[in-house]
């Protein structure tokens, strides 16, 4: 068997496992089915994150941002004063 004739049937195989997953319906490992316990969690958690200030400007973006000690000052004082 030469390369081709390897590679044809690699691709073959992996076509079959993607036609085999989307009528099964099985989703990446990495990805979930059901995210509506984790996403009413996340909303619940955001309500409590402190709101960080932009402090610098990109000149090149012409955009602001929070830089890393914005950030951890921010998250500090709402997590000392708990």
């Amino acid at each position: 068997m030469d390369v081709n004739e390897k590679l044809d049937l690699i691709l073959k195989e992996l076509e079959e496992i993607k036609i085999k997953a989307k009528i099964e319906g099985s989703v990446e490992p990495y990805q979930s089915k059901e995210t509506k316990e984790l996403n009413a969690a996340i909303a619940k958690a955001s309500i409590e994150f402190p709101k960080i200030n932009v402090n610098r400007e990109n000149p090149y973006l012409v955009a602001g941002y929070a830089d890393l000690n914005q950030m951890f000052d921010g998250l500090q004082y709402k997590s000392y004063y708990l």
